[in-house]
């Protein structure tokens, strides 16, 4: 009896320390989700603000193509009336053919067709068919080409 007693001492010193260990393991456990909490909160709040960047960058994507799509047009509009001008300037005879025009200038002022300068008469003429507003100008230079206002240049 005394060494079950003896024993039942050393399993109740045993449990003792179990329950110490227990009682930090559970306080290391409760700090742990209060900060797993506070992240979860943090996660929410980042989610929030990621789903709020993706529908702005989904709007800016399409106001990004229906831009596209207006400098596509621009520039084909661009590119046909450069196309327009260099043939009335083969048919005016003012260069043998599309091909050995290698630069161009029509503003409100000036004309130059391969740095030559044109003729008022003809830059007036020129100007009233091709410069359709005030302060727009076309060059043309080896296949590159910028039609607008002189300010976007």
């Amino acid at each position: 009896m005394k060494a079950q007693m003896e024993r039942d001492k050393e399993q109740a010193a045993r449990d003792r320390e179990q329950a110490v260990r227990d009682k930090a393991q559970a306080e290391r456990d409760a700090a742990q989700a209060v900060r797993d909490k506070a992240q979860a909160e943090r996660d929410m709040l980042q989610a929030e603000k990621d789903k709020r960047q993706a529908e702005q960058d989904m709007q800016q994507a399409a106001r990004d193509k229906v831009q596209a799509e207006k400098d596509k047009r621009q520039a084909e509009e661009d590119k046909a009336l450069v196309k327009s001008l260099m043939a009335e300037v083969v048919k005016e005879g003012l260069a043998r053919d599309e091909k050995s025009i290698n630069s161009l200038i029509l503003d409100e002022s000036v004309f130059y067709i391969n740095e030559k300068k044109q003729s008022d008469e003809l830059q007036k003429k020129f100007r009233k068919k091709f410069i359709k507003t005030s302060g727009y100008s076309i060059h043309y230079h080896n296949g590159k080409m910028n039609v607008g206002r002189v300010e976007e240049r």
